[in-house]
């Protein structure tokens, strides 16, 4: 366990894991909610002609963005004791805590392309 641990530290610490270990270490209070990326559940609301609908990404994606939306929106988190937690794993204590901006850059930039892309689409649909 000594030698796996100086090796997560070594590579970066457990502050360096993907999105889907982010979120299952955020469920168990060992990393912020702020810590993973998020896209709201008020995506399936977007029109058909905007640049992300769900029926343009696979099937596969479609199960796994949706239920990931909305557990990310309720955060449900179960505190597990100190003594049972991986804080030894993170090189900087304070990563714990730290805020991801890919989920707020991914909206914002939905935001600006749907903006734009429904101004496209209005002009060439008066036409017909």
């Amino acid at each position: 366990m000594k030698k796996a641990r100086a090796l997560v530290r070594h590579l970066g610490g457990a502050e360096r894991c993907n999105s889907f270990t982010n979120f299952s270490l955020a469920a168990l209070g060992q990393a912020s909610w702020n810590a993973v990326p998020a896209i709201p559940p008020e995506i399936v609301f977007l029109p058909k002609w905007s640049p992300f609908h769900l029926d343009k990404v696979s099937a596969w994606s479609r199960t796994m963005i949706l239920p990931l939306a909305i557990v990310a929106t309720k955060r449900p988190t179960r505190e597990l004791p100190a003594t049972l937690g991986i804080g030894e794993l993170f090189v900087d204590h304070d990563a714990q805590a730290r805020v991801s901006l890919l989920g707020v850059g991914l909206i914002l930039a939905v935001i600006a392309l749907g903006t734009n892309y429904a101004g496209k689409a209005a002009r060439t649909t008066r036409g017909k």
